[in-house]
């Protein structure tokens, strides 16, 4: 079947059709077999089915199913949504706004001049965007996500992915999997995600953000400035009591109960007993910053130990 510029709803039905369309507005849907739509300067909808097909959107405003099969999609100063199907895509975008969704498998993207959101979806893609602006999400699968020049969100997600950022302002997560993000120039944002990740930084102050002990992080000589944000190590109790303190406070030693409160008194006022009215000097600095030399016993007692094994009815 073949459709030349009219308006209309137009089915095809199975088999090879094509559809060419201008300066007006139009639903085709294409069906089975390997189709092809050309449109221009207009408003359409455009459903080819399952098949190797071929579309063409300039000028227009779009929604373009392609269905499964290796298709091919040009697009160029135009607004689309676009969803490829499962299959090994190919998508050429230039000077255009939409979402694209290129669904499984083995799929190719190039995008300029553009502000776009692309979903990869399960596969090994191939994501390069070049002076445009989005967010990328590479989905299951080992992908390569490059942007030359832009200000992009690039998400690996699974997979042992790549992400490269040539210029700008971009924010690279590797999401799960060994991953590697490189970022040449610019202010970039690199985070590792679960995983082995390597990082590289180049000119530019890059941030590093790693999750993991096995995350690698290294930055080119020429780089100006970088800084790299890592889990902080888990705090340390203030007072942790020893093996002989421990072992003599616990419940039940030499048959009787030995962890009451009159026991434990008594076994304070022996490993700690202070001189009366003698001033002790001791070595480090309170929680607000000051030191503890010439403090009493007792007020040490209160900085360092907990409430309920400091001395108690003793005057210092």
């Amino acid at each position: 079947m073949i459709v030349r510029s009219a308006y209309g709803v137009y089915d095809g039905g199975a088999g090879n059709d094509v559809f060419e369309a201008a300066n007006t507005s139009a639903v085709f849907t294409g069906d089975d077999g390997a189709d092809v739509a050309w449109v221009t300067t207009g408003a359409y909808s455009i459903d080819t089915g399952v098949g190797d097909d071929c579309v063409t959107v300039s000028y227009s405003r779009a929604n373009v199913v392609t269905g499964d099969g290796a298709d091919r999609i040009a697009i160029s100063d135009a607004s689309v949504s676009v969803d490829a199907g499962a299959g090994a895509d190919t998508l050429s975008i230039c000077n255009a706004a939409g979402w694209l969704s290129m669904g499984d498998g083995a799929d190719a993207v190039s995008a300029a001049l553009g502000l776009y959101t692309i979903d990869a979806g399960a596969g090994d893609d191939v994501v390069v965007l070049y002076n445009c602006e989005g967010a990328v999400f590479g989905g299951a699968g080992n992908d390569q996500l490059t942007v030359l020049n832009g200000n992009c969100s690039l998400d690996g997600g699974a997979g042992d992915d790549a992400l490269v950022s040539c210029a700008g302002a971009s924010f690279l997560d590797g999401g799960a999997g060994n991953d590697t993000l490189l970022a040449l120039t610019g202010n970039a944002t690199l985070k590792g995600g679960a995983g082995a990740d390597v990082m590289t930084g180049g000119a530019g102050n890059q941030i590093f953000s790693t999750t993991r002990s096995t995350d690698r992080s290294t930055r080119f000589a020429n780089s100006r400035a970088a800084r790299i944000i890592s889990p902080s190590p888990r705090p340390r109790s203030a007072w942790r009591p020893g093996r002989c303190f421990r072992r003599a406070c616990s419940p039940w030693r030499g048959g009787r109960r030995a962890g009451s409160v009159r026991v434990r008194r008594r076994l304070l006022d022996a490993l700690f007993r202070p001189r009366r009215n003698r001033p002790i000097r001791a070595r480090g600095r309170r929680a607000d910053g000051r030191s503890h030399d010439n403090v009493s016993r007792r007020h040490l007692d209160r900085l360092t130990r907990p409430p309920s094994m400091q001395i108690r009815g003793r005057r210092v």
